[in-house]
């Protein structure tokens, strides 16, 4: 909604104007948002001014791509843009529980007058207690990809950001097991994965169960030998260089030396070939290169250079950033200019080999040894259902990889919400003051998660809410939704319903935090 400003100060007319606004604006955003929570959660069409519609259920997308202008939705923008850079997971909780904690709290400013500081130290002290009940409902896990608790939450994780997801677990847990090879430990007990070694590349196909993934790097380009398409125990180089011959006489003179006509011709044609040959292929040749990777271009009297020395060569590959995954992957150096390579400089690769994949063809970089790597690519009927997989895989992968780190979970479901509703209202009756008024509010606002999560799957939310409340917390009961039965209110641990202490934890804190931000706000003045 437009921000309505005074035709001299340019601010809004008076702070209840302000908190109003705001109030109205982060209703606006629980609307939007309420529908995505959960493995059911429902997609947006988004129809931007220019370029193709989007169908999506992913929250940072929608809200970047929406555009949104008012202080509101920036704020709410930053919230899950940040949990999604951090986690790839949590994003529309966070912005969720950031836009009711804001309606909420400006209600009960609004409606009982309480001053704006006496909510703010509310906000402060139910920060404290809901990251403490989730800690204190945390449960360690082992930080094994192959463990069942894992395993169970790359399972939700596929089933939260994938339609009909449940066949993607196991590849997540596949792709956590490559990664997990030349893992790193962590002051938490875990293994620090290194998910940008996980490619994700999204290709249309006749079906998604034509997801397959490989060990190693696909590089999206096919090799210039068109007579061998695969080498073993290749050593591979990694050069970031244009490999062209310039020429002071254009295009014609070109051309005559590739078809040259006299004998000071086809001395220059020879010269031609000694340059090229001295200048990128004896380097290449002498520090023993079986396979040369560039992002550049390569010149046809270079390419043809090459070939004959039986260098298998991929150019322009892509993506941008494919030349250090590659070096990376084998040990490589990305080298600027060919004449500067040495053998120290080479990477090493198991196999390496052309695929094709309709009329599309890549380059397989596998048995790597230097760096875990690993590459999925996504198939989907059609470039929309590809580019959906794409992205929920990655946010899935990087989401599990977060409990992979830091190994504990929570109960899922709305089981932790509905904790911390229980701490808060505890917190409460015990509170002098005005801050028991805005506690029990902060509890109402996460109870509505768990009635959020049953609207969405079906049931019914009241009953929901009460049959969860009156079974936490000697039981760890919440909103599960299985793949092969119907919805109901349940054990959420035994039905493998849980999250990453580190994502709902961070989730929880953004939310409170950016309510503290905006709470105390009660003029906006525009500058120009």
């Amino acid at each position: 909604m437009p921000i309505e400003r005074s035709p001299t100060t340019k601010s809004l007319l008076s702070e209840a104007a302000v908190h109003d606004n705001f109030r109205t604006a982060a209703r606006s955003f629980v609307d939007l948002t309420e529908t995505m929570l959960g493995p059911q959660g429902m997609y947006k069409l988004v129809i931007p001014e220019e370029g193709e519609s989007i169908v999506t259920r992913d929250c940072s997308r929608v809200l970047r791509t929406i555009e949104v202008d008012h202080p509101v939705g920036r704020l709410l923008y930053g919230v899950g843009n940040t949990q999604s850079s951090h986690y790839d997971d949590g994003v529309v909780t966070s912005v969720l529980l950031t836009a009711r904690l804001l309606t909420d709290c400006l209600e009960t400013t609004i409606e009982t007058g309480i001053h704006p500081q006496i909510v703010r130290n509310g906000l402060e002290q139910a920060r404290a207690i809901a990251v403490q009940t989730l800690e204190d409902a945390a449960f360690p896990i082992e930080p094994d990809p192959t463990d069942s608790h894992m395993r169970a939450l790359a399972q939700s994780q596929a089933r939260t950001k994938l339609i009909d997801g449940a066949a993607f677990g196991p590849l997540i847990t596949e792709v956590l097991t490559a990664l997990a090879r030349d893992a790193r430990p962590t002051e938490a007990g875990g293994l620090l994965l290194d998910t940008d070694r996980a490619h994700v590349i999204a290709r249309t196909g006749s079906s998604r169960a034509q997801t397959q993934r490989f060990d190693g790097i696909l590089v999206q380009k096919e090799l210039l030998n068109r007579d061998r398409t695969s080498i073993r125990d290749a050593r591979v180089a990694t050069v970031d260089q244009k490999f062209y011959i310039e020429t002071t006489r254009g295009e014609a003179e070109t051309q005559r030396r590739a078809a040259p006509s006299s004998p000071e011709q086809l001395n220059a044609f020879h010269r031609a070939e000694d340059a090229v040959h001295d200048r990128f292929v004896r380097p290449l040749r002498e520090a023993g290169v079986d396979v040369l990777v560039t992002r550049k271009g390569i010149d046809e009297r270079v390419s043809t250079a090459l070939l004959r020395e039986g260098i298998l060569t991929v150019r322009r590959a892509k993506p941008e950033n494919i030349l250090e995954s590659v070096a990376a992957a084998t040990g490589a150096s990305v080298v600027g200019d060919v004449q500067d390579i040495s053998p120290t400089d080479i990477g090493y690769a198991g196999q390496v080999e052309e695929l094709t994949f309709g009329p599309l063809s890549y380059t397989l970089i596998g048995e790597c040894e230097s760096t875990a790597a690993t590459t999925v690519l996504t198939r989907g009927g059609t470039w929309t259902s590809a580019e959906e997989i794409e992205r929920g895989l990655e946010a899935a992968i990087g989401a599990t990889a977060a409990a992979v780190r830091e190994p504990a979970t929570v109960p899922g479901g709305g089981c932790s919400e509905m904790h911390i509703a229980r701490s808060l209202r505890w917190a409460g009756a015990e509170t002098a003051g005005r801050e028991a008024i805005i506690l029990e509010t902060i509890a109402d606002t996460f109870e509505t998660v768990v009635r959020t999560l049953a609207t969405n799957v079906g049931l019914d939310d009241l009953d929901a809410v009460t049959t969860v409340r009156a079974r936490v917390p000697e039981e760890a009961a919440g909103v599960v939704d299985p793949s092969d039965g119907p919805a109901r209110v349940d054990s959420v641990v035994d039905a493998g319903v849980i999250d990453s202490l580190a994502v709902k934890r961070a989730a929880v804190t953004a939310a409170f935090d950016a309510t503290i931000h905006a709470i105390t706000i009660d003029e906006i003045v525009a500058v120009k």
